[in-house]
């Protein structure tokens, strides 16, 4: 069997997965809302609903209140979690002492932020269904109350897709108060170096290497390595994976080919 109709082979055969990652983060659409709750006695809630974009690892949401709206443009100005966040990912992942060296936001005024359980609980806390006795299951760990402001990191794995849906509450019976509320997702992404990750270049040169010592070829396995590590190079450098994709199967055949015969003349003027 010839060595480039091998690699063909292995090349339409075989998917290039990628894991790879940095981490960058990213504010949530609906998620970066400023709004007014009236007094207890009045319209004092409010749930902002919001879809976690795919491959969210974790995420954060911050909260400030206070009786003049001024106080809380000042605050949000002076506070920008996507800005701070920034500062403690990168590609190797999240500090851990993250939430200690972002610090708690200044506020004014006390706020309750209820972390709701599932859509199904919106209505019921919404409309004080909770005081007729209905009631609305609240995630305590990721929930904050009697607290005039806050950050809150959620961790939870299950929690990281879908709609989210956080209420606030305002504990005053006598003022009313504004609040702006920030979310911001940590999602990983694929590092690539021309389309190619590194973890695809791993598995695509395992994969040529592993048709190369399965093949009856008369060739010794230093050399056969050394043909792998050529082939992997020449492709990855000339021709990214959605280049490789577009191309028919006569144009791949051809271009494996030249670049099975390129690596086996080159390599025998080393020897």
């Amino acid at each position: 069997m010839k060595l480039h109709y091998l690699i063909f082979t292995l090349i339409v055969s075989t998917k290039l997965f990628s894991q790879n990652y940095i981490y960058t983060p990213t504010p949530i659409q609906n998620g970066n809302e400023e709004f007014g709750l009236k007094a207890a006695t009045g319209n004092s809630r409010h749930v902002i609903s919001f879809s976690l974009p795919e491959n969210t690892v974790k995420w954060y949401y911050v909260y400030f209140a206070s009786r003049n709206p001024e106080d809380v443009k000042n605050i949000e100005q002076a506070f920008n979690l996507v800005g701070k966040l920034s500062n403690y990912v990168d590609k190797f992942g999240i500090a851990s002492d993250v939430m200690q060296q972002i610090g708690k936001p200044p506020s004014f005024n006390a706020c309750d932020a209820i972390f709701l359980d599932s859509r199904k609980d919106v209505d019921v806390f919404e409309t004080k269904g909770d005081y007729l006795g209905k009631k609305y299951m609240m995630v305590k760990e990721f929930s904050k109350t009697n607290s005039i402001s806050g950050i809150v990191e959620v961790t939870d794995q299950e929690r990281q897709t879908g709609w989210q849906f956080i209420g606030f509450r305002n504990p005053s019976a006598f003022y009313g108060v504004t609040v702006k509320v920030q979310v911001v997702a940590i999602v990983k992404t694929e590092e690539e170096k021309n389309g190619w990750t590194k973890t695809a270049k791993e598995e695509m040169y395992n994969g040529i290497k592993k048709i190369l010592d399965n093949a009856p070829l008369n060739i010794s396995q230093d050399f056969k390595e050394k043909i792998t590590t050529c082939a992997l190079e020449n492709l990855t450098k000339k021709y990214t994976p959605q280049a490789i994709n577009g191309l028919t199967s006569y144009e791949l055949s051809d271009v494996m080919n030249k670049i099975a015969i390129g690596c086996i003349t080159e390599l025998k003027k080393k020897k």
